[in-house]
């Protein structure tokens, strides 16, 4: 039983500062993704866009759960999909008319970007088992 604290007490100890702004800024901006079509003007987003962002926030969520626990695979698939969002985000920043839509894209785009410089950073990629 104290072998147990002592590692939770230990991998927590060991976690950089840039994963765990990775992790929390990866939970607002899957907040904020999932709530968007819930703004005026959210009617304008395409069924198939919501499905296919709700299933996406999901995988999301458990790439996160592993970036927190410092799973190499958390911080793999966490990169891979915040990648993909972004790339995903240029097209769509041209065909959206709605003003709090784009306003969404323009903060939520740089956040991501965010993300991924502070999981490639060389401390955060050190601790990743």
């Amino acid at each position: 039983m104290a072998t147990m604290s002592a590692a939770a007490t230990t991998s927590s100890a060991v976690r950089p500062t840039s994963v765990t702004l990775a992790t929390i800024l990866r939970v607002v901006t899957l907040v904020a993704s999932t709530l968007t079509p819930l703004l005026p003007r959210g009617d304008e987003i395409p069924g198939e866009a919501i499905v296919i962002t709700t299933v996406l926030a999901g995988v999301m969520l458990v790439g996160t759960w592993g970036l927190w626990n410092l799973r190499r695979w958390g911080a793999i698939l966490t990169f891979v999909l915040t990648t993909l969002s972004v790339l995903s985000a240029i097209p769509a920043s041209g065909e959206i008319s709605g003003g709090w839509l784009i306003a969404a894209l323009l903060i939520l785009t740089p956040i991501e970007i965010a993300i991924l410089v502070l999981i490639a950073l060389p401390s955060s990629r050190r601790t990743y088992r």
